[in-house]
């Protein structure tokens, strides 16, 4: 794993990981941020990675100038990997959080009036869970006004349709689809 461009372009990503966990590969990642370049820049932007697995999408956001990145993940060996790959890149603290967590009981229960930019969310391909997500980032009314939601999927799945979210765009690569909205 690397990271693709921004700051931090190049840099490699050498931790071992775990078979149960699936980062976005280096693919559909460069495909993902060209089409999200056009779309915001990410000077400033607050981040939410949720199922944030090794963090890889949190890090490309950082590495072209995110203000903050909130990775939610409830796996503990990724949260170490996390945890390293921003001691690796030297990200000062104050610019990610890491909230080690199951994502729906993290939404339902945050305290915080923050409103993100952009959401990422990789949840396991084969999870029920994609509608539940939905519904609770409106109910909670966690993104900013024409900010962007990008859900990763199986390819064997169909485009999740969001009766409140307009589809921007959509890419499949592989096994790997990924959609990008906004409200």
């Amino acid at each position: 794993m690397r990271i693709i461009g921004g700051s931090f372009r190049s840099r490699k990503i050498k931790y071992k990981i775990p078979d149960n966990i699936r980062p976005t590969s280096d693919r559909v990642r460069e495909t993902m941020f060209n089409i999200l370049n056009n779309l915001i820049d990410f000077e400033n932007c607050l981040i939410l990675d949720l199922f944030s697995g090794t963090g890889a999408l949190g890090f490309e956001s950082l590495s072209r100038g995110a203000e903050n990145v909130t990775f939610v993940e409830k796996n503990r060996k990724s949260i170490d990997i996390i945890k390293n790959i921003a001691l690796d890149l030297e990200i000062p603290k104050n610019q990610y959080s890491i909230i080690n967590s199951d994502v729906i009981k993290y939404l339902r229960n945050i305290d915080s009036i923050t409103q993100y930019d952009i959401i990422f969310a990789d949840p396991p391909y084969h999870s029920n869970i994609y509608n539940d997500l939905f519904e609770i980032i409106v109910e909670r009314d966690i993104l900013k006004k024409d900010a962007l939601f990008i859900v990763e999927f199986g390819s064997s799945m169909k485009i999740p349709e969001l009766s409140k979210y307009n589809l921007l765009s959509a890419r499949e690569i592989g096994d790997t689809s990924f959609a990008i909205y906004t409200l």
